[in-house]
C-alpha cells in the first residue's frame, strides 16, 4: 500500500520544526508492506521557511519539496496530487502545518478508511475532529480558540463542536481520500483561495461518495491569535462560499446565513437611525446578550474570567461573525451578477 501525503505551506518556519517531528513518530512508518511519501508544497515562502525544508529533507529521505508557484492552496494540493498519482499512492492524505497530530493519525485514518470501504461502504473521505487550541498562552490566543470551537461561533459545525459517533457529513478536515476520487471526480477547484475543500466534498457528495467523521481521532488546531488575520480568515470563507454554492448548485446550510443577516441587519439599522435608533439598539442589545452567554457558557466556566476576558470575548465572536458576514454578502453579490470570484487576499 502506498500513501502520499499532502502539506500546503506558505510562510510557516514557526510550525514546521515540530510539524516534521511529528512526522517522524508517525506508527505507520514501522508497518510491513506500507510505503509513505509526504509532500510539503511550498507556495513561495518568504521567511526561512524554505531553507530550513531543504535542510530537514537532507536526513529525511521520504520527505519531498514541491513548488507551488500559483501560492494559492488549491493549486498546490492539485500538484501534490499529480505527483502521488505518477508514484503510485493508493491514499492521500491531507495534513495541515498549524495542527499537531496523534502518531497513530494517519494509520487509523487509511486503516479505518479501508475497513470501510471493505464493509461496502462508497468512501470519498474519512478524517477526524478538531481541537482547537490556542497557540500561545496570552488571554485573547485562548478566547479566539474557544470561539472557534463553540456554537456560539461556528454553529453546528460537527468537526469543530464534536460528535459522539461516527455519522456521515458533509465535510472533515485533513481528510483521506482513496486514489479513484481523484480519478473520478477531480481536482480541487483553483478558483477558490478558500472553501476549497467545502467545494470538493460537496462534488464527492453529489457522485455518490460518502464522508465520514470519527471522534476516535482528534486532530490539535492552533488557530490564528490576532483579530486581523483572524478576520481576513473569515471573511475570504464568507465571500468563496455563494460562489461554492453556485458551483455544487445547491444553498447553504442554514446556519451560514446567520452573519449576511447581521451585517444586513446592522447595515439597515444604521440607515434608521435619522429616523428612529430603537432597530439599531435592540438589536445591538440582542447580539450583546448572544455574546455574554457566550463569555458566561464557554469562556467563564475555565480559567477565563473578568472583565476583559468578556471584552475580548465579544469581539472574538464579532470579528468572526462579521467578517463572515460581510464576506459573504460580497461573495453573494458577485455571484448573482456573474462576476468571477477574483482573488480576495493571500492564500494564508
Amino acid at each position: 500500500m502506498n500513501v502520499c501525503v499532502l502539506v500546503p505551506c506558505f510562510n510557516e518556519e514557526r510550525y514546521l520544526p515540530e510539524f516534521i517531528k511529528g512526522l517522524k513518530r508517525q506508527s505507520i512508518l514501522q508497518e510491513d508492506g506500507v510505503r509513505v511519501i509526504f509532500l510539503i508544497i511550498d507556495g513561495g515562502s518568504q521567511d526561512g521557511s524554505r531553507g530550513l525544508l531543504e535542510a530537514l529533507s537532507k536526513d529525511f529521505e521520504i520527505l519531498q519539496l514541491i513548488d507551488n508557484p500559483e501560492r494559492f492552496v488549491s493549486n498546490g494540493l492539485n500538484a501534490g496530487i499529480e505527483y502521488g498519482l505518477n508514484w503510485g499512492a493508493d491514499y492521500f492524505v491531507r495534513m495541515d502545518l498549524h495542527a499537531e497530530y496523534p502518531d497513530y493519525y494517519i494509520s487509523e485514518l487509511v486503516a479505518r478508511s479501508t475497513a470501510q470501504s471493505k464493509s461496502g461502504v462508497n468512501l470519498g473521505n474519512y478524517g477526524g475532529v478538531v481541537d482547537t487550541v490556542a497557540p500561545d498562552s496570552s488571554l485573547k490566543a485562548a478566547i479566539i480558540a474557544k470561539a472557534l470551537a463553540s456554537r456560539f461561533g461556528v454553529g453546528g459545525s460537527l468537526f469543530r463542536v464534536g460528535t459522539s459517533k461516527i455519522q456521515s457529513v458533509d465535510t472533515v478536515p485533513f481528510g483521506c481520500f482513496p486514489r479513484k476520487v481523484f480519478l473520478e471526480v477531480g481536482r480541487f477547484d483553483t478558483e477558490l483561495i478558500r472553501n476549497q475543500d467545502d467545494e470538493f466534498n460537496g462534488r464527492l457528495k453529489n457522485a455518490g461518495y460518502d464522508i465520514l467523521l470519527d471522534p476516535g481521532i482528534v486532530v490539535k488546531y492552533f488557530p490564528r491569535a490576532d483579530f486581523s488575520r483572524l478576520g481576513r480568515m473569515f471573511y475570504q470563507y464568507g465571500y468563496f462560499k455563494p460562489f461554492v454554492n453556485k458551483k455544487l448548485g445547491q444553498p447553504a446550510a442554514y446556519r451560514q446565513f446567520a452573519p449576511p443577516i447581521l451585517v444586513v441587519s446592522l447595515l439597515f439599522s444604521f440607515l434608521m437611525v435619522g429616523f428612529t435608533v430603537l432597530p439599531l439598539f435592540l438589536l445591538l442589545g440582542a447580539y450583546c446578550s448572544f455574546c455574554v452567554a457566550f463569555y458566561l457558557v464557554d469562556v467563564r466556566s475555565s480559567s477565563c474570567r473578568g472583565v476583559r476576558a468578556m471584552s475580548l470575548a465579544v469581539q472574538s465572536l464579532a470579528v468572526v461573525h462579521l467578517s463572515y458576514g460581510s464576506g459573504y454578502c460580497v461573495g453573494q453579490v458577485r455571484s448573482l451578477v456573474g462576476m468571477g470570484s477574483g482573488v480576495v487576499g493571500s492564500s494564508r
